[in-house]
């Protein structure tokens, strides 16, 4: 945990537009972030997403890995 600065999670299309972002100031708290940006977006063929991550302690941040839960990124096809 760091209380300095402000942690952010973005889903990007297409490597440029930022469907959606969460986060913001940790507050001065030292506790973990838990971030889940979530969206529901229609893709044309050969699109791509990207999870992407963020963070402006100016310090290194760790990400914690827990087995079958983080981090994790998943998308469904939904078929007409």
């Amino acid at each position: 945990g760091n209380t300095a600065g402000a942690r952010y999670a973005s889903i990007r299309l297409d490597g440029a537009t930022e469907l959606v972002s969460v986060g913001g100031p940790v507050g001065g708290s030292s506790e973990a972030i838990h971030l889940s940006p979530t969206t529901a977006h229609y893709l044309n063929a050969g699109q791509y997403v990207e999870l992407t991550v963020y963070q402006t302690s100016g310090l290194s941040q760790n990400i914690s890995v827990f087995p079958a839960r983080s981090p994790e990124f998943w998308m469904l096809r939904i078929s007409p």
